[in-house]
């Protein structure tokens, strides 16, 4: 199917190869002990590793990889969503405050990584990754304000941190993950209000 609709979308030829030469050069640098990357060996910002890893494991999701194939690949994945379920505060209450289901850094992290073990989870049925999913979805559902939207901290208007958690809440619908309907009505609302 990726073949498919590559040809069907205009994707130029070669492409794959570009590709796994861009997962190659991440599963090199990928911290062998603890499965993430650190953004600072490459002159990245402090404090947002989780965030890059999450963006990592989402390159190696986007083409299809997982824990069992292509062999080549399958540890790297493995490290990753253990690196991503690891770094996830999953101690605390369920009011506002909590940080259950915290991956650290900032709003966009937060959005990134549970993206990624959403889709982990649709992907591979790995448990770990539903567990560590839905608390990560749960703690953006606790921050969400009635507007829909989110800033670096929590609720604001961020379009880009918000689009992150977006993305974390479709990825989730469509992993099956439980999600109250009032928290994709107030996303829908902020779209509506993006568009108008």
């Amino acid at each position: 199917g990726k073949r498919r609709a590559a040809r069907r979308f205009g994707m130029p030829k070669g492409t794959d190869k570009d590709i796994l030469a861009g997962l190659r050069w991440l599963k090199k640098v990928q911290n062998k002990e603890t499965g993430g990357w650190d953004a600072q060996k490459f002159e990245g910002r402090r404090g947002v590793s989780r965030g890059v890893s999450g963006l990592a494991l989402l390159a190696f999701l986007g083409f299809g990889c997982t824990d069992k194939r292509p062999l080549e690949f399958a540890t790297t994945v493995k490290k990753a969503m253990k690196y991503l379920v690891g770094v996830q505060e999953t101690t605390g209450g369920e009011g506002a405050k909590s940080k259950k289901g915290w991956f650290g850094e900032q709003m966009y992290t937060q959005g990134i990584c549970t993206m990624a073990l959403a889709e982990a989870y649709a992907m591979m049925g790995r448990r770990n990754c539903e567990r560590a999913a839905q608390m990560g979805l749960e703690y953006i559902l606790r921050k969400q304000p009635a507007h829909g939207a989110f800033s670096y901290g929590g609720p604001g208007n961020d379009v880009s941190v918000t689009g992150f958690q977006i993305q974390a809440i479709k990825a989730a619908y469509v992993a099956g993950l439980k999600i109250p309907k009032e928290a994709r009505q107030k996303t829908e609302r902020f779209l509506r209000i993006c568009m108008a």
